[in-house]
């Protein structure tokens, strides 16, 4: 009866001893999970920022891209305003020109 008393106190140590181990275990593997947790949360929240900042980037190259097509638009409209406005100075210019000319032609017949 004593060998078996003994041996059945070594087994219950033993188990004690796994159970003690397991907990150990156990808690270890908890803290881990909730500090790979909160890692994740806190990589989630990075990307959710980064994801915010890239639409924002975007958004803004759409802008700059829509204002730099329009400043192309009106760059090109007052290039031809421009060269309009030449010729029509020009044309101006011949009639001034054609004017004087007839006008000298008129004073040269009125004197003859």
């Amino acid at each position: 009866h004593k060998q078996w008393r003994q041996k059945w106190e070594e087994q219950a140590r033993e188990l004690s001893t796994q159970a003690r181990k397991a907990t150990q275990k156990a808690r270890r593997n908890e803290v881990l999970l909730k500090r790979k947790t909160h890692e994740a949360a806190k990589h989630k929240a990075q990307l959710d920022g980064l994801e915010s900042t890239r639409k924002a980037t975007h958004e803004l190259e759409v802008q700059v891209v829509k204002q730099k097509l329009w400043l192309d638009r009106e760059i090109a409209r007052a290039a031809k305003a421009k060269e309009l406005n030449e010729r029509l100075q020009q044309e101006l210019h011949d009639r001034e020109e054609k004017v004087k000319s007839m006008e000298e032609m008129i004073g040269m017949r009125s004197q003859v």
